[in-house]
Protein backbone atom coordinates (compact mmCIF):
# COMPACT_ATOMS: atom_id res chain seq x y z
CA UNK A 1 0.00 0.00 0.00
CA UNK A 2 1.50 3.32 -1.02
CA UNK A 3 0.37 6.78 -0.12
CA UNK A 4 0.48 9.66 -2.59
CA UNK A 5 2.19 11.78 0.08
CA UNK A 6 4.79 9.12 0.90
CA UNK A 7 8.44 9.94 0.21
CA UNK A 8 11.35 7.51 -0.07
CA UNK A 9 14.04 7.75 2.60
CA UNK A 10 17.56 6.34 2.32
CA UNK A 11 18.22 4.22 5.39
CA UNK A 12 21.76 3.16 6.33
CA UNK A 13 20.75 0.59 8.96
CA UNK A 14 17.97 -0.55 11.26
CA UNK A 15 19.04 -0.17 14.89
CA UNK A 16 15.95 -1.50 16.69
CA UNK A 17 12.44 -2.84 16.24
CA UNK A 18 10.03 -2.59 19.17
CA UNK A 19 6.43 -3.56 18.46
CA UNK A 20 5.38 -1.27 15.61
CA UNK A 21 8.24 1.27 15.83
CA UNK A 22 11.56 0.85 14.04
CA UNK A 23 14.61 2.98 14.80
CA UNK A 24 16.57 3.55 11.62
CA UNK A 25 19.89 5.31 11.04
CA UNK A 26 20.08 7.76 8.16
CA UNK A 27 22.07 10.75 6.98
CA UNK A 28 19.07 12.43 5.32
CA UNK A 29 16.12 12.46 7.72
CA UNK A 30 12.63 13.70 6.98
CA UNK A 31 10.67 15.72 9.57
CA UNK A 32 8.27 14.24 12.13
CA UNK A 33 4.92 13.54 10.54
CA UNK A 34 6.44 12.69 7.14
CA UNK A 35 5.08 9.56 5.52
CA UNK A 36 8.01 7.54 4.23
CA UNK A 37 9.06 4.28 2.64
CA UNK A 38 12.40 2.50 2.69
CA UNK A 39 13.78 -0.83 1.55
CA UNK A 40 15.29 -3.47 3.83
CA UNK A 41 16.57 -6.57 2.08
CA UNK A 42 13.68 -7.49 -0.25
CA UNK A 43 10.96 -5.76 1.80
CA UNK A 44 9.59 -2.28 1.22
CA UNK A 45 8.59 -0.74 4.53
CA UNK A 46 5.99 2.04 4.85
CA UNK A 47 5.66 4.26 7.89
CA UNK A 48 5.48 7.67 9.49
CA UNK A 49 8.34 9.54 11.16
CA UNK A 50 7.53 10.10 14.84
CA UNK A 51 10.87 11.32 16.28
CA UNK A 52 14.41 12.23 15.26
CA UNK A 53 17.59 12.37 17.33
CA UNK A 54 20.96 13.57 16.03
CA UNK A 55 23.86 11.12 16.41
CA UNK A 56 27.30 12.52 15.79
CA UNK A 57 27.96 15.07 13.10
CA UNK A 58 26.05 13.56 10.18
CA UNK A 59 23.85 10.70 11.40
CA UNK A 60 20.31 10.69 12.73
CA UNK A 61 18.31 8.05 14.61
CA UNK A 62 14.76 8.22 13.28
CA UNK A 63 11.82 6.50 14.95
CA UNK A 64 9.32 5.29 12.37
CA UNK A 65 5.84 4.00 13.20
CA UNK A 66 5.31 1.12 10.79
CA UNK A 67 2.16 0.87 8.67
CA UNK A 68 0.65 -2.34 7.30
CA UNK A 69 3.73 -4.51 7.79
CA UNK A 70 3.38 -8.07 6.51
CA UNK A 71 4.79 -11.02 8.44
CA UNK A 72 7.57 -11.54 5.89
CA UNK A 73 8.51 -7.84 5.99
CA UNK A 74 8.58 -7.92 9.82
CA UNK A 75 10.79 -11.03 9.70
CA UNK A 76 13.18 -9.27 7.31
CA UNK A 77 13.40 -6.27 9.66
CA UNK A 78 13.94 -8.48 12.71
CA UNK A 79 16.72 -10.40 10.94
CA UNK A 80 18.49 -7.18 9.99
CA UNK A 81 18.31 -5.95 13.60
CA UNK A 82 19.52 -9.30 15.03
CA UNK A 83 22.42 -9.55 12.63
CA UNK A 84 23.35 -5.87 12.91
CA UNK A 85 23.43 -5.58 9.13
CA UNK A 86 23.25 -2.45 7.11
CA UNK A 87 20.45 -2.22 4.57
Amino acid sequence: MTNQFERPMKVDSVAALVEDVATVITQNPLPPGARISFVVKDATVHGKVVAIKKRGSSEFAVNVRLNSLTRSDRDALENVVKQGQET
